[in-house]
């Protein structure tokens, strides 16, 4: 029975400093496995975000841009269906020599094709006009959405028979957190190979 209760004098808890040290220690591992997790989750949410924001140039570089090149009428900013020098809209036309390209019309000719930006929105949007409609009625007047996130928008230049080679397209994306607008804003000349070639003539 002595024997017994030498055992039982030996085993004892833990003090109440050493669970105040161990609850301590436990506390700093998991603010500092929260800590990771945070800057994880950020770091995981820019680059969606930078991703977001390359798929949207690649769009931009892919199609609007190739409408520009490819273009065989009038190319040039427009505001109230006139010409200006600069405007957050941009028509492309297309004449009977457009050699195929129309990715909207269908069996109908692309006659031409609106970018803009309307000032309540955060989105670049276009229009279609094809052969046999009287107005650009393939979308709505508002147009379709191609890219969102789009916070200004500028298109410089005028393609005609007396005008530059080129557009230039100033596109400011919407700001990610800690970002400044000047690596937010991409700009692009792109020129129009019909008049190139006219001006080589």
């Amino acid at each position: 029975m002595m024997a017994l209760n030498r055992g039982l004098a030996r085993q004892r808890g833990f003090t109440l400093v050493e669970l105040m040290v161990a609850l301590v220690i436990g506390l700093l591992v998991i603010l500092g496995a929260t800590q990771l997790f945070v800057s994880g989750r950020q770091a995981l949410n820019r680059v969606e975000e930078l991703t977001w924001r390359q798929s949207n140039l690649d769009y931009v570089a892919e199609t609007l841009f190739r409408e520009i090149r490819i273009a065989n009428g009038q190319v040039a900013p427009v505001s109230g269906g006139g010409k200006v020098s600069s405007s957050a809209n941009l028509l492309i036309e297309f004449d009977e020599s457009s050699s195929g390209y129309d990715p909207y019309c269908g069996g109908d000719r692309l006659v031409g094709v609106e970018y803009f930006k309307l000032t309540d929105s955060d989105s670049l949007r276009m229009q279609v006009k094809c052969s046999s409609a009287s107005e650009y009625d393939l979308y709505s007047a508002e147009g379709v959405e191609v890219i969102e996130g789009v916070r200004s928008l500028e298109f410089r230049g005028d393609i005609t028979s007396g005008g530059s080679p080129y557009i230039e397209v100033d596109i400011g994306f919407s700001l990610m957190s800690g970002e400044s607008s000047t690596t937010a804003d991409v700009s692009y000349v792109v020129t129009n190979r019909k008049k190139v070639i006219e001006s080589l003539n």
